[in-house]
């Protein structure tokens, strides 16, 4: 696993405290600068790419390619 980018698990939303766990699954890849808010679940080998931002409990499927904000499938990963 490689995390180059911020993990925010948790916001104030309407003066409420809200966490969760994030999790990076093995082999998974997170670009510089992108943005895992609370409850992300990164998938086995997928790849985050730079500046990328994963919404509050987003699940990514394993090996595939991310980007965007929000972010969005983009490509089979070749990782």
């Amino acid at each position: 696993m490689t995390v180059n980018g911020l993990n925010q698990a948790h916001t104030f939303e309407d003066r409420v405290l809200k966490m969760d766990h994030v999790r990076s699954r093995r082999g998974a890849t997170v670009g510089h600068g992108a943005l895992l808010l609370y409850g992300a679940d990164v998938g086995e080998r997928a790849l985050v790419l730079p500046n990328s931002v994963v919404m509050k409990r987003e699940r990514l499927l394993p090996d595939l390619t991310y980007a965007g904000c929000p972010t969005s499938s983009a490509l089979a990963s070749s990782a």
